[in-house]
């Protein structure tokens, strides 16, 4: 079995490449330049550097070119933008190799946060009162109304970036502009405007789905996240809840899903209610918290890829507590220095695990010296292997 991952820069790649390979798969990765992070991990069995997934014809002809000079069994996209450009093009790769994802369609209605809210509303999910400008001369009109803080929040998936949490009208005319202005956002793609709701955990539904049944289930919430406002897990739990459950399931199963998914909700202040903040119709970031439970989620999908028909299984290990403690827990410490005790705790506990590998510690201090660097220069290091 040869397996040619993308995104070789992110830690989901590396876990995928990791949790695969010592299961004696062979497995590449597509990376971005010689330090990719994967490329330095004991697993991965070869690499090619190829163009970034934005310059979307050059990368199809990357693929292209790749597959047939070398025979793989299954692709398997990694980022929200290879992710699209396979889907979309996936009528020229479906004879050099297998893919697993949706239909088009559905993957397009599932990065498109808009529709994600109308999804919602039809199959009775919550989700946050929305507002979708028109244009921006409707910005005065709307702003009026609003309760403060509010969410700016981009109609695309962009990998996390296009986020803004205004606290007042003025800034949220003046935040909202810019964004439009810094993207070229415009018409269809302006920005839409969001209830803010006020948590300290998001919960995490991941499904795998095959041909609209879904057969592997499992769920998690991000105690600790960078940003600290929401975003990757840099410490998470494994549990189950069945109302995740039900909304998880009946969101994925309306749209006949086929592949990996995860569905992020927000748990409610004061209401106990959760609300829907996003569909990921791709790895996430925190995958290793799965397998580490139990749930090899890459290998599931090799065997739907292959032809296998799964049987259903919500089976893991509940209660796993799991950290990363580079770069995300120091870009968390970063905004939040008061989370100091509670980190160094959790790394010297036997009992939660982590994504540091001893074993294959290359990836790490990889990582580990790219975080210094980034930390002087006080950026988030999405670059260097947070991923989304």
């Amino acid at each position: 079995m040869k397996v040619l991952v993308t995104d070789g820069s992110y830690e989901n790649t590396l876990a995928i490449v990791r949790y695969l390979g010592r299961l004696g798969i062979e497995v590449w990765v597509i990376g971005e330049g010689q330090s990719t992070l994967s490329l330095r991990s004991k697993y991965c069995r070869g690499g090619v550097i190829g163009p970034n997934p934005s310059q979307e014809n050059e990368y199809v002809e990357f693929l292209q070119s790749t597959l047939r000079k070398d025979t793989f069994d299954v692709l398997i996209p990694v980022g929200y933008r290879t992710t699209s450009v396979v889907s979309s093009h996936r009528g020229v790769l479906k004879d050099l190799v297998r893919v697993v994802l949706p239909d088009h369609e559905s993957l397009g209605l599932a990065l498109n946060k808009r529709k994600t809210c109308a999804l919602a509303e039809r199959v009775g999910v919550p989700y946050p009162s929305t507002i979708c400008p028109q244009s921006l001369s409707d910005l005065d009109d709307i702003s009026a109304g609003l309760k403060y803080p509010v969410v700016i929040k981009g109609i695309l998936e962009a990998g996390g970036q296009l986020v803004r949490y205004p606290a007042s009208r003025q800034e949220l005319i003046r935040e909202y502009h810019t964004m439009c202005k810094d993207n070229n956002l415009h018409g269809e793609t302006l920005p839409m405007i969001q209830e803010y709701i006020r948590s300290d955990i998001t919960y995490s539904f991941c499904g795998l789905y095959q041909e609209g049944a879904c057969k592997r289930v499992f769920m998690f919430k991000e105690i600790r996240s960078v940003p600290v406002r929401g975003g990757s897990a840099s410490y998470a739990q494994s549990f189950y809840d069945p109302t995740l459950k039900e909304y998880g399931m009946r969101l994925l199963g309306s749209l006949h899903w086929h592949g990996v998914a995860n569905i992020e909700f927000r748990l409610e202040k004061g209401t106990g209610r959760l609300v829907l903040m996003e569909i990921n119709p791709k790895f996430w970031a925190s995958l290793e918290v799965a397998l580490r439970a139990g749930v090899n989620f890459p290998y599931d999908l090799i065997q739907v890829a292959m032809g296998k028909d799964l049987t259903y299984s919500e089976e893991y290990e509940r209660g796993l507590r799991f950290q990363f403690p580079a770069p995300r827990e120091l870009w968390h410490l970063k905004e939040n220095p008061k989370a100091l005790p509670r980190v160094v705790l959790d790394f010297l506990d036997p009992r939660v695990k982590s994504n540091v590998w001893l074993s294959d510690f290359g990836p790490h201090a990889f990582l580990l010296s790219r975080a210094a660097s980034a930390l002087l220069r006080s950026r988030v290091p999405v670059e260097i292997g947070v991923g989304r």
